[in-house]
């Protein structure tokens, strides 16, 4: 793996890796989760520098879904509702706050509609963190593949404002060496935050971007193997 990331487990989960190459899922005790180590490949960028159109019907995207339960329970989400593992919520990197879609596992074939209000998941090759409510109602043990379709979405859909987020980090060099990387690109400050599995980068919460800036410089970071996210904060 080329220099710049070093990738850690999930909290009470495996042992570091000795390489990223993707593996057979594991279960955590805490909360009924499977994870996985991260392969080499990062989660889809946005085509093009583009605000979304988004619109209510037909297939928004596919991917893999995770889900997160009672370990997170009661924390601020990024709506700044409390987390609840038992309502039917979702969390997305992109989708505006209070959007509304139909998710159908593309194992089972049952569908769940879920609310997004939070931000995430922040690991590779994921699309969609649910809660493990939801979860549970489409038969999602883990990581499946599902399918998503806006059913309603805010009204009106504020503009996007983003910011870019990196990491995981077990590093700290490595993270400072990201930390300044970033903050050069941009002349704003950088914010590091963590918890068991690792920690991450962001802008600074006061920083807002454009899909553009937030595009551009996700793409760059990328390109020197930081695992970078363009995340909308609205």
């Amino acid at each position: 793996m080329p220099p710049g990331v070093s990738w850690g487990p999930p909290a009470a989960a495996l042992p570091a890796p000795a390489a990223v190459a993707p593996r057979k899922e594991e279960v955590v005790a805490d909360a009924g989760t499977h994870y996985e180590p991260p392969p080499t490949a990062h989660p889809p960028m946005p085509a093009g520098n583009y605000d979304p159109h988004y619109r209510s019907g037909g297939v928004w995207e596919t991917g893999i879904a995770s889900f997160y339960g009672p370990r997170e329970q009661g924390r601020d989400t990024a709506s700044g509702e409390k987390f609840d593992f038992h309502k039917m919520t979702a969390a997305h990197r992109l989708l505006p706050l209070g959007t509304e879609i139909k998710v159908t596992d593309l194992k089972t074939q049952k569908t769940v509609q879920v609310t997004i209000n939070d931000r995430g998941p922040f690991w590779p090759n994921r699309l969609l963190d649910l809660s493990w409510g939801a979860a549970k109602k489409i038969g999602d043990d883990g990581l499946d593949p599902v399918r998503i379709e806006i059913v309603h979405l805010p009204s009106p859909v504020p503009p996007g404002v983003y910011t870019v987020q990196v990491g995981w980090f077990t590093n700290s060099g490595q993270l400072d060496q990201c930390r300044r990387r970033m903050e050069n690109d941009l002349h704003d400050p950088v914010i590091a935050f963590g918890s068991d599995e690792g920690r991450w980068l962001r802008y600074d919460k006061r920083i807002r971007l454009d899909m553009d800036t937030a595009t551009n410089v996700a793409r760059s970071l990328r390109a020197e193997n930081y695992p970078a996210y363009v995340v909308r904060l609205n």
